[in-house]
């Protein structure tokens, strides 16, 4: 019936008529379904045969389990030792893991039936949906079988489609949607016809109320009596306090607001010290790089070249020449790590103009597509075609995120995905991230936040606060310099932006750069 309800009123949304087709069971709503005899059903559980051939919207009829009985059972616990009846083929089924010890199930034919049973006392109890026990209780007419408390469980309905109309499924979605909360309200109304029983309605609770009501009138007419003769007293009394407390109460709000605005100072001038700590590290650390690189990459240079003409020079002999290999690819990486220490160290000026970050991030994974091809990793992409541009350098925006991906690409080692994402967002006070560099935007501030997701595994919380410090890695030797995300930080310094990271739920690891959103 309410099923039916809310079909009438979606035909009114949507201006259609559906023909009523009605089936006996299940198995044959699932033949018609499957054979385009019929479009829609419109109740279908999610763990019915009907759900696995088609698509299903959002449940849109949610009906809690009850107990229905002649004596109070709270719950299903309350149940234990005795004998409670469950319908056959009914559609709210309670698990085995929830029923209580020792309580015996009796399968009875329909509902009628057991409140018959429960009426002669042949069993206890009936677990069922409210709707279905108000409707058969309210029909039968019975006055000394009530709904005495719930199962813990719902039954929830939704409507289910055939596979091949995916257009009807989102017209249906779309209008269950617009059905508002009176409406629903009106047509459970209609259905549901007791109340469940509550505290209010138990025999023991109104004798203890009662007696609670006695004594506490006894002891009103006792306060009175006393009140009377101090009424003066303590009318003037309690203005003299008033005074003195609000006075009070104003001196302490003083002095909270005082001591939260320093917390606030201490919090922020500790977190400004730590900043600048940082900053001269990594100034040092730059300059010890700098000077470094540029006293190694000559003598490299040198052994490059000796090692392409001794080379040429045993070409003939194989075993020199994996020999030659070696070294060949030894040097390359070492000229790879100087190489790493330059871009770390540099600051060169950069190259402003407006772009859109959309465009960044597609040319970024354009150039690290061969990648996620050979690791199997799918791309999502979630990037908001109406963000705003920003004054950048492309090309060292482009070095950042092709780091951040290939950083992605290698934690996941069986493939995975990632997710990219742009959007506009304002900076909250409470945020689940942690701040590894660049500026800090005040709370409210817009900002333009471009976001690389993965799959893996994430890292540990120490190895949040060290990731993007110049020369460390988790990556086994040999596969890392540990100055991809060093560099990557150093770019983001220069573009006055941040960096915040996370790990995600269950696995993984999302890395956000935020720019100030300057749109407005």
């Amino acid at each position: 019936g309410m099923a039916a309800d809310y079909i009438a009123l979606l035909e009114k949304r949507l201006g259609i008529h559906f023909r009523t087709i009605r089936l006996s069971n299940e198995a044959a709503r699932k033949q018609a379904l499957a054979s385009g005899r019929i479009d829609i059903v419109t109740a279908v559980t999610t763990d019915s045969l009907l759900a696995g051939e088609a698509q299903l919207a959002r449940p849109h009829i949610t009906i809690p389990g009850v107990i229905v009985a002649k004596s109070d059972y709270r719950n299903l616990h309350a149940l234990q030792g005795l004998r409670v009846a469950q319908v056959i083929d009914a559609p709210l089924r309670i698990k085995a893991d929830a029923i209580p010890g020792n309580m015996v199930l009796i399968p009875v034919q329909d509902v009628t039936t057991a409140l018959e049973l429960i009426s002669e006392g042949q069993i206890d109890a009936l677990v069922t949906d409210m709707a279905t026990a108000s409707y058969y209780i309210h029909r039968e007419g019975m006055t000394d079988i009530r709904i005495v408390g719930k199962t813990g469980t719902n039954l929830s309905l939704a409507i289910a489609v055939r596979p091949d109309r995916p257009r009807l499924l989102a017209v249906m979605g779309k209008a269950l949607s617009s059905i508002t909360r009176d409406e629903q309200d009106r047509i459970s109304r209609q259905w549901i016809h007791l109340k469940e029983s509550s505290l209010l309605s138990s025999r023991s609770f109104l004798v203890a109320m009662l007696s609670v009501a006695v004594v506490v009138l006894l002891g009103l007419v006792s306060i009175l009596v006393w009140n009377r003769t101090l009424k003066q007293q303590v009318a003037q009394r309690t203005q003299s306090l008033n005074l003195e407390l609000r006075l009070r109460h104003e001196a302490e709000q003083e002095l909270q607001n005082a001591h939260a605005d320093l917390i606030k100072s201490h919090q922020k001038l500790k977190q400004a010290q730590m900043q600048l700590i940082h900053a001269a590290k990594m100034e040092s650390v730059g300059r010890l790089a700098a000077g470094v690189a540029h006293e190694v990459k000559n003598p490299l240079s040198v052994m490059h070249l000796g090692l392409d003409y001794v080379g040429g020079e045993v070409c003939n002999k194989p075993v020199l020449m994996e020999v030659l290999d070696d070294m060949g690819k030894a040097v390359k990486r070492a000229d790879t790590v100087i190489n790493g220490l330059l871009d770390f160290s540099r600051e060169s000026q950069l190259s402003l103009k407006n772009a859109c970050m959309n465009d960044i991030i597609e040319n970024s994974l354009h150039l690290v597509r061969h990648e996620l091809v050979q690791r199997n990793i799918e791309v999502i992409r979630r990037l908001d075609p109406e963000l705003p541009g920003i004054s950048c350098d492309e090309n060292r925006l482009q070095q950042v995120f092709v780091n951040l991906l290939m950083n992605a690409i290698q934690a996941m080692k069986n493939g995975g995905t990632i997710t990219a994402s742009t959007y506009r967002t304002v900076v909250r006070a409470q945020r689940d991230t942690q701040v590894v560099s660049g500026i800090r935007f005040e709370t409210g501030q817009p900002v333009i936040v471009a976001e690389i997701s993965d799959t893996g595994p994430g890292v540990t919380p120490d190895a949040l606060e060290k990731m993007f410090d110049p020369f460390y890695t988790t990556k086994p030797v040999g596969e890392g310099t540990g100055l991809g995300l060093s560099v990557t930080r150093n770019l983001v310094d220069l573009h006055q932006g941040a960096i915040e990271v996370k790990n995600r739920v269950p696995q993984g690891l999302s890395v956000m750069i935020m720019f100030e959103n300057k749109e407005n």
